[in-house]
Formats: C-alpha cells, structure tokens, sequence
C-alpha cells in the first residue's frame, strides 16, 4: 500500500480484520489483491463469505490480469468460483506461473459454486 505522498506503508491487519469483521453482515466478498494477504483472509474467514487473498509476492500485470477477469466475470453472472478459476486460468494464459498465488476462502457451510454477486432473488 502506498500512503498520498506515493511512499509505501503498511497496514495493521488487526485495524483492517475489525474494519471489515464490523461490516460483515454488508459485505459478501472481499478481494486482497496485494503480496502476502492470504494471511488476513484466513483472519476473516468466519466473518466474510468469501475473501481472495494472494499467497506470496504477486506482480502488478498478474494482479490486474486476476482483477479484470474475476470481476468482469462476476458482472455476467458468473458464480464466485467460476469468476475465481477463469480468473487464474487467465493468469497462466498470459505466460505468468502465478496462477496459484491467489486463494480463495470461504465460509463454513457455504459454497463458491452457488454464490452469485447478484442474487436473483432479491433483484427487481
């Protein structure tokens, strides 16, 4: 993370776990796109639905590759889990061995393979 004068710096896991702990019962998902945050979506696990982490160092082309494509997929209506594979899929497809960098987690007894940024049944 990098602070307004452009220098870097870090952030307080705990200050950011309470943060979104608080707002769990708003937030379904949560993607960490920055080195080494597996360590905080593991942290969140119970809170949030579903949290992407990233498991160890990751460059800036493959984190934008997994970004654009996760959520690009999530906005046709993909589930969380095929917007997560086709996201790593796209990782490996641009030449990068990144592939399994980014994790996905997700709350005890639910499952990615349902789960739908817009539920139908709410929608109007």
């Amino acid at each position: 993370m990098r602070d307004k004068h452009g220098h870097k710096c870090s952030v307080v896991p705990d200050a950011l776990a309470g943060f979104f702990a608080r707002r769990s019962n708003t937030i379904r998902l949560i993607v960490l796109n920055a080195c080494y945050s597996q360590a905080l979506a593991e942290r969140l696990r119970e809170q949030i639905d579903c949290i992407i982490g990233m498991d160890n160092t990751v460059t800036d082309d493959a984190a934008i590759t997994f970004a654009e494509t996760f959520y690009g997929g999530l906005f046709d209506d993909d589930t969380f889990q095929t917007a997560f594979d086709d996201s790593r899929d796209a990782i490996t497809a641009e030449g990068s061995s990144e592939r399994n960098i980014p994790q996905m987690t997700i709350k005890s007894g639910l499952s990615a393979t349902h789960m739908l940024l817009f539920d139908p049944r709410t929608a109007e």
